[in-house]
């Protein structure tokens, strides 16, 4: 939480509870189940990256759409 405040919020997104991620590190974006969105990392992760329906739409506000 720290962190998260000390990275310009047009370059880092709180993704959820394990993930704040760089603009520059996503590789795709896709719809996944109830509303919620599916990110792929350029360098992948072994965890799933999942943006959960409350927090889709700031997620696409931020990527910019």
């Amino acid at each position: 939480e720290q962190l998260e405040h000390l990275l310009h919020p047009h370059q880092f997104f709180r993704a959820n509870r394990k993930f704040l991620i760089s603009i520059n590190s996503i590789a795709e974006v896709q719809p996944y189940f109830k509303g919620r969105l599916h990110v792929y990392l350029q360098p992948a992760t072994a965890e799933q990256l999942i943006i959960s329906n409350e927090r889709a739409g700031h997620f696409k506000q931020w990527m910019g759409g």
